[in-house]
């Protein structure tokens, strides 16, 4: 992004090791004033998402990707997903009371819809900017990470900051600063 050197060992992840995945989340989110950014607009970014699902089918639509996300969080961080699935499902209530109260008849609500694709639209440049503002390197393209990870991955970097999961900090640390430091200029 912007001429911003890739760090090369960290091109990719294993999306089904919460280790692997925080190396990689970590390695491209190192500042706390990114954390902060991407604490709000990725959760803006997974309300739009959410509204997008409930303009087309409702409550049913919601609580379908919820089952997928929340099956996925769970394998990966276990237990430590559950007070972020929490967030996630008032965001699901809000989500289908926003698309609901947007007033249409049909089956699908396309006001609704664009509002979500909006807020999905502006959490992204919101996230870039964070990115291109206080990033020292470029991410490399993950679709994934971008669309599913990211959201539970932000979480648990908030957990490592308020002291919890102290091994797994420990280790996912030390490996971030040996690829940060080997990408370093010298």
């Amino acid at each position: 992004m912007l001429g911003k050197p890739c760090i090369k060992g960290m091109l990719t992840f294993d999306i089904l090791s919460l280790k692997s995945s925080m190396i990689f989340h970590r390695c491209y989110h190192y500042s706390v004033a990114l954390q902060l950014n991407h604490l709000l607009f990725l959760n803006l970014y997974v309300l739009g998402v959410l509204m997008i699902a409930a303009s087309f089918g409702g409550w049913s639509s919601v609580c379908t990707i919820m089952a997928i996300y929340a099956s996925y969080a769970v394998y990966l961080a276990r237990l430590q997903a559950l007070p972020y699935l929490c967030l996630v499902g008032l965001l699901a209530v809000y989500a289908t009371e926003l698309a609901a109260r947007s007033g249409s008849q049909q089956s699908y609500n396309w006001e609704a819809a664009l509002t979500g694709l909006w807020i999905v639209f502006g959490s992204f440049l919101a996230q870039l900017a964070g990115h291109a503002l206080f990033e020292e390197f470029a991410a490399p393209p993950h679709l994934f990470h971008g669309f599913v990870a990211a959201p539970l991955l932000e979480f648990v970097s908030l957990l490592f900051t308020l002291g919890f999961l102290p091994a797994l900090r420990e280790a996912v640390d030390l490996e971030v600063e040996r690829e940060r430091g080997a990408a370093s200029p010298p």
